[in-house]
């Protein structure tokens, strides 16, 4: 077997290993973690949902 026959055995072997890791973490994860660790924070810093807490903070201080 040549070096590029062996290099391309590593590469798949390497890619494999990387792909089973892959699923296993995706498996995983859900089971360990809650859905609010979960969450996209991108999701949390949504434009209407900051300038609706800001006006309800804002109409809140006042009396």
């Amino acid at each position: 077997m040549s070096l590029v026959g062996i290099a391309e055995l590593v590469a798949w072997s390497l890619s494999a290993v990387i792909a089973g890791w892959l699923l296993v973490d995706v498996i995983r994860v859900p089971r360990h973690h809650g859905e609010e660790a979960l969450v996209n924070p991108g999701e949390s810093m949504d434009p209407i949902t900051v300038e609706r807490s800001d006006q309800a903070a804002v109409e809140g201080s006042h009396p």
